[in-house]
């Protein structure tokens, strides 16, 4: 294989998401605390017992499904069905279940038998969550929560982390891959419906139908800026902006569609959580609709075990600045996941080691993911913890781009030299 070839499989971006290789269980344990964190919050801080005061009537939804089967669809997969034979729930009973999805919630965090409480505040949470979509009142950021406990539900008992069987961080299984792999793709596959939902009702020129600036007395409102009484003339140009409501509408459009991409492109999952996140907190902070608890779960989507998986990183010590970011490394390396190999960059090196000519430097993972040059600093940068803000600027769109050019830049002299000696 030549020194091309090993570069380009080195510095490839496409890198499908494994779900059945080994892994550390971080990742797993912080989804379990966050999952059961959120939806405690969410049943902790909300009255759902409106609920029970509505009339039957209310729960009514009729659609082109009455012609095949006369109960929604969604009634089938909230338990909602049964109420076509016993009345519905008065508010105590609604309270009564909200307190057992709090009281599973609470105890999941505690890895009290967290398998059999995840079970649980599903199934509640979503028979709760029925009420509201039969009544037709908006979800906000509560959807994917329900993805996140479904997830959980899914899992082995044995992945979890428990009171009385907890295990180090570094303890590896392919138990602990797989569910992370199912949340990436029911988060990423929701988002990008999403996205093309909007495309399939309006066109792919919705963009520019959104009209964001026609709400400019709506958000005003219900904005955190500022209210209708004291209105801000800054702050009523950019709601009343056609060419911000399109920019907003394209960037939408980019991020729900693109969001499936987190399964195989993983240099990109920061840019496009973050996308989303900074989506729901302007719209929340500017128009008071809040998805803002959905940034929760979407954080959910990076790569936590980076820091629990070793790496082999082999540098020539004939290279100046390979010596001083590994000296850099080493003294960062808090938690011993970097083992460096020093290996001057000769034909043998690319004969035995694979490690191209023109890079000097490969890391190679404990999945056998190999990295060269830039590529490979930047897989080492993000077992360190000082240093893991600096591999999150290289995974953002064009960063890694410059950083292969400044790199090879710097070792084309050390190229020649080294085939002028060999």
């Amino acid at each position: 294989m030549s020194t091309n070839e090993f570069s380009r499989k080195g510095q490839r971006e496409i890198r499908p998401f494994r779900p059945f290789d080994e892994s550390p269980p971080l990742h797993f344990y912080i989804i379990q605390f966050v999952s059961f964190a959120y939806l405690l919050y969410r049943f902790a801080s909300r009255d759902y017992t409106v609920y029970g005061f509505f009339p039957h009537d209310t729960f009514e939804i009729y659609g082109w499904t009455e012609v095949l089967w006369p109960v929604p669809f969604r009634y089938i997969l909230s338990g909602h069905f049964i109420y076509l034979f016993i009345p519905r729930p008065s508010p105590d009973t609604l309270f009564v279940l909200q307190i057992i999805v709090v009281s599973s919630c609470l105890l999941g965090i505690f890895g009290v038998k967290p398998r059999v409480f995840a079970i649980t505040a599903f199934v509640f949470a979503v028979h709760i969550t029925g009420f509201m979509q039969g009544a037709d009142a908006p979800l906000d950021g509560g959807t994917i929560a329900l993805c996140s406990m479904l997830v959980l539900a899914l899992s082995p008992a044995r992945s979890f982390y428990s009171l009385t069987n907890s295990a180090p961080l570094t303890v590896r299984g392919a138990n602990y891959q797989w569910p992370v792999f199912l949340l990436f793709l029911i988060v990423g596959g929701f988002y990008t419906a999403a996205g093309l939902n909007k495309i399939v009702d309006v066109g792919p020129h919705w963009p520019f139908t959104l009209h964001l600036e026609r709400l400019v007395i709506f958000n005003l409102e219900n904005s955190l800026f500022v209210s209708s009484r004291y209105a801000n003339i800054d702050v009523m140009l950019m709601h009343s902006s056609y060419g911000l409501s399109v920019f907003g509408g394209v960037v939408t459009m980019i991020g729900e569609i693109g969001f499936i991409s987190i399964l195989f492109l993983p240099r990109y999952r920061l840019f496009f959580v973050t996308s989303m996140i900074s989506l729901h907190v302007l719209v929340f902070l500017m128009a008071g609709i809040n998805f803002v608890g959905s940034s929760a779960i979407l954080l959910l989507c990076l790569d936590y075990n980076s820091i629990a998986r070793k790496l082999d990183v082999h540098y020539d010590p004939g290279v100046k600045f390979h010596r001083n970011i590994i000296a850099v490394m080493k003294r960062l390396d808090w938690f011993s996941r970097l083992q460096t190999h020093a290996a001057p960059a000769t034909q043998a090196t690319i004969d035995s080691m694979g490690i191209p000519i023109d890079t000097s430097m490969a890391a190679v993972d404990e999945n056998d993911e190999m990295y060269y040059g830039v590529d490979a600093v930047e897989q080492a940068c993000g077992r360190c913890p000082l240093l893991i803000p600096a591999s999150m600027l290289m995974k953002f769109p064009g960063a890694i781009l410059i950083g292969r050019y400044v790199y090879g830049a710097m070792m084309q002299s050390r190229l020649g030299r080294v085939c002028d000696g060999a």
